[in-house]
Protein backbone atom coordinates (compact mmCIF):
# COMPACT_ATOMS: atom_id res chain seq x y z
CA UNK A 1 0.00 0.00 0.00
CA UNK A 2 1.25 3.72 -0.55
CA UNK A 3 2.72 5.35 2.61
CA UNK A 4 -0.36 7.27 4.66
CA UNK A 5 -3.09 6.06 2.46
CA UNK A 6 -6.13 4.88 4.37
CA UNK A 7 -7.54 1.85 3.09
CA UNK A 8 -10.07 -1.01 4.03
CA UNK A 9 -8.97 -4.76 4.56
CA UNK A 10 -11.39 -7.41 5.09
CA UNK A 11 -11.34 -9.27 7.92
CA UNK A 12 -10.80 -13.16 7.49
CA UNK A 13 -10.88 -14.18 10.77
CA UNK A 14 -7.92 -11.78 11.94
CA UNK A 15 -10.06 -8.96 13.88
CA UNK A 16 -10.31 -10.24 17.81
CA UNK A 17 -11.84 -8.50 20.63
CA UNK A 18 -10.33 -7.38 23.72
CA UNK A 19 -10.97 -10.85 25.23
CA UNK A 20 -9.00 -12.36 22.46
CA UNK A 21 -12.25 -13.74 20.51
CA UNK A 22 -12.87 -13.81 16.83
CA UNK A 23 -15.41 -11.54 15.67
CA UNK A 24 -16.81 -12.76 12.09
CA UNK A 25 -19.49 -10.09 11.72
CA UNK A 26 -17.25 -7.36 11.21
CA UNK A 27 -16.42 -7.31 7.51
CA UNK A 28 -13.77 -5.01 7.21
CA UNK A 29 -12.47 -1.91 9.04
CA UNK A 30 -9.78 0.96 7.93
CA UNK A 31 -6.63 0.60 8.59
CA UNK A 32 -3.84 3.74 8.60
CA UNK A 33 -7.16 5.70 10.10
CA UNK A 34 -6.59 8.22 13.02
CA UNK A 35 -9.75 6.12 14.65
CA UNK A 36 -10.67 2.54 14.05
CA UNK A 37 -13.85 2.08 11.77
CA UNK A 38 -15.25 -1.43 11.76
CA UNK A 39 -18.11 -2.03 8.73
CA UNK A 40 -19.82 -4.82 9.83
CA UNK A 41 -23.12 -6.88 8.73
CA UNK A 42 -26.83 -5.66 9.44
CA UNK A 43 -25.46 -1.89 8.36
CA UNK A 44 -23.53 -1.37 11.44
CA UNK A 45 -20.30 0.56 11.40
CA UNK A 46 -18.29 1.40 14.23
CA UNK A 47 -16.22 3.86 15.55
CA UNK A 48 -13.27 3.20 17.92
CA UNK A 49 -11.24 5.54 20.12
CA UNK A 50 -8.27 4.05 22.66
CA UNK A 51 -7.02 6.76 25.77
CA UNK A 52 -3.95 4.88 26.19
CA UNK A 53 -1.51 5.57 29.38
CA UNK A 54 1.82 5.39 29.63
CA UNK A 55 1.71 4.65 33.54
CA UNK A 56 0.19 1.55 35.01
CA UNK A 57 -1.91 3.38 37.28
CA UNK A 58 -4.42 5.63 35.05
CA UNK A 59 -6.49 2.63 33.50
CA UNK A 60 -6.25 2.71 29.25
CA UNK A 61 -9.78 3.23 27.59
CA UNK A 62 -11.10 1.94 24.55
CA UNK A 63 -14.37 3.96 23.69
CA UNK A 64 -17.14 2.65 20.59
CA UNK A 65 -19.85 4.07 19.33
CA UNK A 66 -22.34 1.86 16.75
CA UNK A 67 -24.06 3.76 14.08
CA UNK A 68 -26.70 1.72 12.13
CA UNK A 69 -26.92 3.13 8.67
CA UNK A 70 -30.67 0.96 8.26
CA UNK A 71 -33.59 -0.08 10.58
CA UNK A 72 -35.18 -1.48 7.73
CA UNK A 73 -32.57 -3.33 5.32
CA UNK A 74 -29.81 -4.93 6.78
CA UNK A 75 -26.94 -5.13 4.49
CA UNK A 76 -23.19 -6.38 4.43
CA UNK A 77 -20.71 -4.21 2.81
CA UNK A 78 -19.40 -5.62 -0.55
CA UNK A 79 -15.91 -4.07 -1.86
CA UNK A 80 -14.28 -2.24 -4.53
CA UNK A 81 -11.13 -1.10 -6.17
CA UNK A 82 -8.92 -3.48 -4.79
CA UNK A 83 -5.14 -1.59 -2.93
CA UNK A 84 -2.12 -3.08 -4.48
CA UNK A 85 -0.35 -6.11 -1.91
CA UNK A 86 -1.66 -8.60 0.73
CA UNK A 87 -1.35 -9.07 4.67
CA UNK A 88 -0.79 -12.37 6.55
CA UNK A 89 -1.87 -12.47 9.96
CA UNK A 90 -0.32 -15.20 12.87
CA UNK A 91 -2.32 -14.39 16.33
CA UNK A 92 -1.83 -17.90 18.32
CA UNK A 93 -3.56 -20.48 16.94
CA UNK A 94 -5.23 -17.63 13.88
CA UNK A 95 -3.67 -17.45 10.71
CA UNK A 96 -5.02 -15.29 8.08
CA UNK A 97 -3.54 -15.29 5.42
CA UNK A 98 -3.69 -13.57 2.11
CA UNK A 99 -5.64 -10.63 3.46
CA UNK A 100 -6.45 -8.27 0.47
CA UNK A 101 -7.65 -4.71 0.66
CA UNK A 102 -9.51 -2.17 -0.93
CA UNK A 103 -10.30 1.53 -1.44
CA UNK A 104 -13.88 1.34 -1.47
CA UNK A 105 -16.56 -0.72 0.98
CA UNK A 106 -20.44 -0.29 -0.18
CA UNK A 107 -23.45 -1.11 1.57
CA UNK A 108 -25.84 -1.79 -1.57
CA UNK A 109 -29.41 -0.41 -0.45
CA UNK A 110 -29.38 1.06 2.93
CA UNK A 111 -32.79 2.41 1.58
CA UNK A 112 -34.72 1.96 -1.81
CA UNK A 113 -32.21 3.51 -4.04
CA UNK A 114 -29.98 4.58 -1.06
CA UNK A 115 -26.26 3.20 -1.29
CA UNK A 116 -23.33 4.14 1.46
CA UNK A 117 -20.19 4.53 0.39
CA UNK A 118 -16.80 4.35 3.05
CA UNK A 119 -13.58 5.24 0.85
CA UNK A 120 -9.91 4.59 1.80
CA UNK A 121 -7.33 8.03 0.29
CA UNK A 122 -4.63 9.63 1.27
CA UNK A 123 -6.91 12.36 2.45
CA UNK A 124 -8.68 9.48 5.30
CA UNK A 125 -11.89 7.51 5.45
CA UNK A 126 -14.69 9.45 3.65
CA UNK A 127 -18.71 8.57 3.35
CA UNK A 128 -20.70 9.12 1.03
CA UNK A 129 -24.41 8.39 0.44
CA UNK A 130 -25.39 7.91 -3.36
CA UNK A 131 -29.00 8.66 -3.93
CA UNK A 132 -30.57 7.02 -6.84
CA UNK A 133 -32.65 9.45 -9.17
CA UNK A 134 -36.06 8.12 -8.36
CA UNK A 135 -34.93 8.10 -4.18
CA UNK A 136 -35.86 10.27 -1.40
CA UNK A 137 -32.43 11.52 0.57
CA UNK A 138 -34.43 12.02 3.73
CA UNK A 139 -35.47 8.34 3.83
CA UNK A 140 -31.66 8.35 4.88
CA UNK A 141 -32.01 7.92 8.93
CA UNK A 142 -28.73 7.43 11.07
CA UNK A 143 -28.91 5.70 14.75
CA UNK A 144 -26.44 5.80 16.95
CA UNK A 145 -25.67 3.71 19.98
CA UNK A 146 -23.01 4.10 22.73
CA UNK A 147 -22.57 7.97 22.83
CA UNK A 148 -22.53 10.41 25.42
CA UNK A 149 -24.85 12.80 23.64
CA UNK A 150 -25.08 14.04 19.88
CA UNK A 151 -24.27 17.85 19.10
CA UNK A 152 -23.72 19.85 15.45
CA UNK A 153 -20.62 22.09 15.71
CA UNK A 154 -20.77 25.81 14.34
CA UNK A 155 -19.37 24.57 11.22
CA UNK A 156 -22.45 22.37 10.83
CA UNK A 157 -21.15 19.01 11.43
CA UNK A 158 -22.12 16.09 13.38
CA UNK A 159 -20.19 15.38 16.36
CA UNK A 160 -20.85 12.14 18.55
CA UNK A 161 -19.22 12.47 21.75
CA UNK A 162 -17.71 10.03 24.13
CA UNK A 163 -16.88 11.81 27.83
CA UNK A 164 -14.36 14.25 26.82
CA UNK A 165 -13.70 13.13 23.21
CA UNK A 166 -15.53 12.65 20.16
CA UNK A 167 -16.27 11.77 16.37
CA UNK A 168 -17.07 14.11 13.64
CA UNK A 169 -18.92 13.57 10.76
CA UNK A 170 -18.54 16.59 8.35
CA UNK A 171 -21.66 18.52 6.86
CA UNK A 172 -22.97 16.34 3.91
CA UNK A 173 -22.08 18.40 0.42
CA UNK A 174 -24.03 17.36 -2.35
CA UNK A 175 -23.99 17.27 -6.23
CA UNK A 176 -24.77 15.97 -9.00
Amino acid sequence: AHQGTCMIRKNNGQVLDSDLQQRPEIKGYFEGSPIGIYLSDKSKVSFTLAAMHNDSVTADTLYRVDMVLSKTNECTPNYHHPAPGIANYYRGSIAAEGVVANYRAIYTSIEDGIDCHFYGSRGGPRIAFVIHPYADPSDIKLSFLGQDSLGIDWQGALKVYLQDKWVKLEQAVAYQ
